[in-house]
């Protein structure tokens, strides 16, 4: 089993996650469903390693509105971090 500290990256618990080091149950959880098309694009942009700025880049927007859109996502589901948040996507296979 692979240990999480708070300097793991979202890209790293994804691979872990895909590797089975991690273990996601799956338990229900409406807001996950409730994210826009963007922010899941967002968090899924976030685990291929890419930083704030390359993502508001790719998804044609400026660093702050990502930052607003990332808040969004942390409300939604209510994630402590956005490592957080990557767990719970991959918890609810809203991401893979």
């Amino acid at each position: 089993r692979r240990r999480l500290n708070a300097h793991t990256t979202p890209q790293a618990i994804a691979i872990a996650i895909r590797r089975g080091e991690i273990s996601c149950s799956r338990r229900p959880l409406t807001t996950a469903r409730s994210l826009t098309p963007r922010e899941r694009q967002s968090m899924a942009l976030m685990i291929r390693g890419l930083g704030d700025a390359q993502i508001a880049k790719q998804l044609g927007s400026s660093k702050p509105t990502f930052d607003q859109d990332l808040l969004n996502v942390l409300q939604k589901l209510q994630a402590k971090s956005r490592n957080h948040a990557v767990y719970l996507l991959f918890q609810q296979g809203v991401l893979r």
